[in-house]
């Protein structure tokens, strides 16, 4: 966050956040994934390491696509209005639409994977004969 988030529409840093809440989620879900199972086969150290290799995936992510973490406007948007670039409300108001929309972005993602497309059964995912894999 530089001097822009007086600059930014309430949109847009909702938008952000909502992206940066899913990369974010993604990421945790991915970590989850790799390492269910590790410590049982390499150990608890080996499992640990694969958590924090595949976790930064969501931060990666979110800095590549410019979204608008909550933890990262926390610590920057302050500095910003400390040097008087902007004022103490636009740093609110960017802290409440980044944070609603890192909220309803990881909720929507948890949404998503209980009750969605990949939570059915393995006969529910099975492939149609029209999918492009099977031609």
């Amino acid at each position: 966050m530089q001097a822009r988030a007086n600059v930014l529409p309430a949109w847009n840093m909702l938008l952000r956040g909502f992206m940066a809440g899913a990369y974010i989620a993604m990421g945790a879900a991915l970590a989850t994934v790799c390492v269910t199972g590790t410590a049982a086969f390499l150990g608890a150290g080996v499992a640990k390491l694969v958590l924090g290799s595949v976790f930064p995936v969501g931060l990666i992510i979110i800095v590549l696509t410019g979204a608008e973490l909550f933890t990262g406007d926390a610590m920057f948007a302050p500095m910003a209005a400390f040097k008087h670039k902007v004022s103490w409300a636009a740093v609110m108001n960017l802290w409440v639409w980044v944070y609603v929309g890192n909220l309803i972005g990881s909720l929507v993602f948890a949404y998503l994977m209980s009750v969605g497309h990949w939570s059915q059964s393995p006969e529910a995912l099975q492939l149609q004969p029209h999918s492009v894999l099977l031609q």
